[in-house]
């Protein structure tokens, strides 16, 4: 489905790094896991020296790929320490994160947008048993499809759906995976995207839930403290309760689920990393989950 280019970034300068950089083969452009044999993970590796992993992935943006042959999706780990980091800002302690701060992670999504590519935000990939025997089971993929991305959020689901592994794991058994894409919010954003998923032909079992914004919840009263809410920019306040909402929401009818897509907050100028990264944190609690946004293309 396109080329797969697997990012590395030494950190460093080049005068100092590039000795112990061709020693440890970086140079080599080919990577292989093979401890999940039936999921052939393999593509070219791409690796750079750069002061900083944040400048190293802006120079990965714009090389990686070979001609007209290049990735159009950028794919990120969640950054599980940000918690830690925040707390050590507080106190006003030295962090060990080094260089990939909150705030340059932040920005590394940001940049992932700004070259026109999609960004997908994965997190708790380690719950899925990749290596044991399949297991029948009824458990589904989630979708929740917020905004219109291009579609990216809806066929990056479809592809995974016809692989064999994820056939065997889902559906009870059934040679076919059943998408379950849940709509939120009022009936005209609803039939917008029901509208598109006929148009994209994609099979899948679709149920809209009522997000009830107003209501007070735990989540809402856990993030918007005075403290948080006052250095948001006025635009990102009205936000808040909408991505907290959904969190819940998820939490509630997909608990169950193999895996959640869901789409991925954009990161608007001026907003704090820190409340951004709750946001992140909120929708991909429990199960395994991919934050996904296409470039609207």
């Amino acid at each position: 489905y396109g080329i797969t280019v697997y990012g590395n970034v030494y950190t460093g300068s080049y005068r100092e790094s590039v000795v112990e950089f061709r020693k440890k083969g970086f140079e080599r452009g080919y990577y292989e896991n093979s401890s999940v044999p039936t999921l052939k993970v393999r593509g070219f590796l791409s690796t750079v020296i750069a002061p900083s992993v944040r400048e190293g992935l802006q120079s990965l943006l714009c090389c990686a790929g070979l001609g007209v042959l290049r990735p159009n999706t950028l794919v990120l780990g969640y950054k599980e320490d940000w918690k830690n980091e925040m707390r050590m800002e507080e106190k006003k302690l030295a962090s060990d994160t080094g260089d990939l701060t909150v705030n340059n992670y932040v920005d590394m999504i940001r940049d992932g947008f700004k070259m026109g590519m999609g960004v997908m935000v994965c997190r708790n990939l380690k719950k899925l048993e990749w290596n044991y025997e399949a297991e029948t089971t009824d458990k589904t993929i989630d979708i929740y499809w917020l905004v219109d991305d291009g579609g990216l959020t809806l066929l990056i689901p479809y592809i995974l759906s016809l692989h064999v592994w994820w056939q065997q794991r889902t559906g009870a058994g059934e040679r076919k995976v059943p998408l379950q894409l849940i709509l939120v919010g009022d009936i005209d954003s609803c039939n917008t995207v029901q509208t598109l998923v006929d148009l994209f032909r994609i099979p899948c079992k679709i149920k809209r839930c009522p997000l009830n914004l107003g209501k007070t919840s735990e989540a809402l009263e856990k993030y918007s403290k005075p403290k948080v809410v006052a250095k948001v920019r006025e635009e990102s306040k009205g936000k808040l309760e909408h991505w907290l909402k959904i969190g819940e929401l998820i939490q509630t009818e997909s608990k169950n689920a193999l895996m959640v897509f869901v789409t991925l907050p954009y990161p608007l100028v001026g907003i704090e990393p820190e409340l951004y990264m709750k946001w992140l944190d909120a929708l991909s609690t429990t199960v395994p989950t991919v934050l996904i946004r296409g470039n609207n293309e």
